[in-house]
Order: structure tokens, then C-alpha cells, then sequence
């Protein structure tokens, strides 16, 4: 009898320090409503709605009571005077005023709405809507079940006839997306629609390669000891991926670490892609324009230099000296940002990159598209191309993971 209890206690005892990677499914909420910041970059000063299918209750923001329906057919007119909100049904005309609106659907995964913002035609979106003003314009917040959301996504982030890249990427996206939920709490939603965290322009952006690729893949992440992972994915590596510390300085990861992207055959998987390797050139007064709408790369009165610093175990740059009449060492991720967001994203195109001083400015010759973290889109597409599935695909770049579904 005692010899029973004891081992009863020992499988017990065994079972309890066993490691969470036995689990086979993540506990979460299942496809949650997200909030997404949407159509900034348009800067809405007045915007017109009308629904596509399904019907929606028209709610006043502040007292959540429901003012009247909106069903196909009608349409919506929204503008601000100053900080007020107004709004009406142009069946009716009676202008309702208030400092927020909500249009709450019937059913969030299939009721569609298509939105006009200062008299163009933009878009169509899935789910719900709250509107409020923000900073003299108006501030768009699409509310949209996390599955629906990222058929768009995906087709935003990956173009591709080659279907296990497209069910890889839809992988990673829905793992990022689970994994930052709440990433813009501050600012009353979860994410924006750029780049900063996932491109997403709404149902018209659907397509029916990344529905198929969403729903192949249903509630399907990438963990890491029984955790949900950090996924991160960019468009060409140029051979090499990277790892967070030596781009951003953060903490690294056992599964996001560097990866030579290449084949059997010896053949980098993204030489394929147009950035592979690139080249651009910067005149001096670009340059100094560029560098000194930063207070971190400002470089005074002149600019007399540019060079690389130090490089990481990848190649790429993690610091530059800028030297003029201020002199700056600063990151090769922050040099790249400070140039890209005034000169524009297509010329220093990652950071692993030479500077070559010339006697008007500088040419840089780089590899690769984007950070280098995770997944390289376009090496996955080549990956798919030679019949490698969607999981070996995510195990090659994203080593020592497991994918597992989540439950609630």
C-alpha cells in the first residue's frame, strides 16, 4: 500500500516539473475584437458612411444611447466645428451633435461599411467604428474580430501565388497581433494600421489567397515554453536575418537569433528579391537637411562626416559617427530612421550597409529590405517555391519554437 502512494506521489511530483512545451494549445481569447487606429495619414476632417451589408445602431458616444439604425441604402454624413462632433442621416437632416459616435454592427465579422473621407471614396471595413476628434481631425477606430483583421493583413504584408508563404505569414501576423494586443492602450486601442505594427486597409484589401491562408491556419501561433513568441517579419534579409539586440537593443531571444538564409543549393532564398542588394546616393544638403531635424543626429552648424562605427555578428551597422559641428554616436537603427522619415523609407533600406563619402554627398550600398528580425518574406516565398510547407518555413527562421493553437 505504501509502495503505491509513493509512486502515485512520484508520477505527481514528475508531472508538476514537467515544461510548459508539452502543452498543445495556448489558453487566450479566441479571434477577440481588436481596435485599430485606422486612415491617419488622410488627416479626416469630414467623412461619409454607408453600410455594405448588414445594419448598424448609431450610438452617441458619450451617453452610449442609440440615436437611430443605419441600414444599406442610407448614408451617414460626419464632420467636426472645432472640438464637436457633428453628424446626420441625409435621409433626415437632423444634425446630431456630441464629442463621440459609435456605429456598433449586427454581426462584427460580416457587416461591412464603406467610408469616404473629404470627398474621396477609400475604403471598406469589417465590424464596428467609434469616432471622436483628435488634434483638429477626426480619429477613426475600426473594432474587428482579430481573424477578420488579419485577412486583410496579410494580403497588405505578402503578395504571393505560393500558398505555404502565404500560411506562414499568416502565422507570424497572427502571432504578433495576439502578442501585442493593447500596444496602443494609452491611446484607446490595440494597434495602428502601419507599418509600426501591421499594414491593414480593411475588407477591400481582402484577397482571396490570405482568407484561405487565415482560415488554413485557424488560431494557429508560434510559442516558446508554452508561451505565445514574439514574431517579427520583414520583407528581404539579404542573406542574413538579425536578432533584436543588435537592431533595436533589446532583449534577444533563443529563437530570434541569426539565420544564413540559404539553400541546399548555396543560393540565398530572397535573391530573388529587388532589394537583395541596392545602392543609393544622398547630396550633402539632403543629408544635413535630413539629420538635423533630430535633436539625437543634429550635427549644428556643417556636416563634415558620415561613417560606420561598429557592426554586429550580422553585418549590419549598430553604429554610426556623425561629425560636424556637433559630433554623434548613435545607433545604425536610429541613423537609418532619422534619414528614412524625411527623405522617404526607399533609400537606406535596411542597415546593413557601407558609406562611401563622395565630393558632394554619400553613396550607400546595402543588402536587404527592413530589420532583418523573424521572418524574410521573401525567403519564404522561395522556400515555398522549392515545396517546403508553412512549418518548416516558420522552423526555419524561427528556431526551437513550437506552433500550437489557442483556446479559450
Amino acid at each position: 500500500m505504501l509502495n503505491r502512494f509513493y509512486y502515485i506521489f512520484l508520477i505527481l511530483f514528475v508531472i508538476l516539473l514537467l515544461p510548459d512545451t508539452v502543452c498543445t494549445q495556448i489558453m487566450v481569447e479566441v479571434n477577440p475584437l481588436v481596435k485599430v487606429r485606422i486612415l491617419t495619414p488622410y488627416h479626416p476632417q469630414t467623412m461619409k458612411i454607408m453600410p455594405k451589408s448588414g445594419y448598424y445602431s448609431v450610438l452617441d458616444g458619450d451617453t452610449n444611447q442609440i440615436l437611430f439604425t443605419l441600414a444599406y441604402g442610407e448614408r451617414l454624413s460626419i464632420g467636426k466645428d472645432e472640438d464637436i462632433l457633428w453628424f446626420y442621416l441625409e435621409s433626415t437632416n437632423y444634425i446630431y451633435r456630441t464629442n463621440a459616435l459609435i456605429l456598433q454592427p449586427n454581426d462584427y465579422a460580416n457587416s461591412q461599411l464603406n467610408l469616404q473621407l473629404n470627398g474621396l471614396d477609400i475604403r471598406s471595413y469589417r465590424g464596428g467604428l467609434y469616432i471622436d476628434i483628435e488634434n483638429n481631425e477626426l480619429r477613426i477606430i475600426n473594432e474587428v474580430p482579430l481573424e477578420k483583421y488579419l485577412c486583410s493583413v496579410v494580403a497588405c504584408e505578402l503578395v504571393s501565388d505560393k500558398m505555404e508563404a502565404v500560411k506562414a505569414q499568416a502565422i507570424v501576423a497572427r502571432t504578433f497581433a495576439y502578442k501585442n494586443l493593447g500596444r496602443h492602450k494609452a491611446k484607446g486601442y490595440d494597434f495602428c494600421d502601419l507599418t509600426h505594427c501591421q499594414v491593414y486597409k480593411g475588407s477591400s484589401y481582402e484577397r482571396e489567397y490570405s482568407i484561405k491562408a487565415v482560415e488554413s491556419t485557424s488560431n494557429e501561433v508560434i510559442t516558446y515554453k508554452g508561451e505565445i513568441a514574439e514574431a517579427f517579419y520583414h520583407s528581404t534579409c539579404g542573406g542574413l536575418t538579425s536578432e533584436p539586440l543588435e537592431i533595436w537593443g533589446s532583449s534577444s531571444y533563443p529563437y530570434l537569433i541569426s539565420i544564413a538564409d540559404c539553400s541546399p543549393s548555396g543560393k540565398d532564398y530572397c535573391s530573388n528579391s529587388p532589394h537583395y542588394r541596392w545602392g543609393c546616393y544622398i547630396n550633402d544638403d539632403e543629408m544635413y537637411y535630413a539629420l538635423k531635424q533630430n535633436d539625437k543626429t543634429n550635427p549644428g552648424d556643417y556636416l563634415t562626416s558620415l561613417e560606420v562605427f561598429e557592426r554586429g555578428d550580422s553585418g549590419r551597422v549598430t553604429k554610426v559617427i556623425i561629425r560636424g559641428e556637433n559630433t554623434h554616436i548613435i545607433s545604425g537603427s536610429k541613423f537609418r530612421n532619422s534619414v528614412c522619415r524625411v527623405l522617404g523609407w526607399g533609400e537606406i533600406k535596411s542597415t546593413d550597409f557601407d558609406i562611401q563619402d563622395s565630393e558632394y554627398g554619400y553613396y550607400f550600398t546595402g543588402k536587404g529590405l527592413g530589420h532583418g528580425i523573424g521572418l524574410c518574406q521573401w525567403g519564404a516565398k522561395s522556400m515555398a517555391k522549392e515545396g517546403y510547407d508553412a512549418y518548416q518555413i516558420i522552423h526555419f527562421y524561427f528556431p526551437r519554437t513550437k506552433l500550437e493553437k489557442i483556446y479559450e
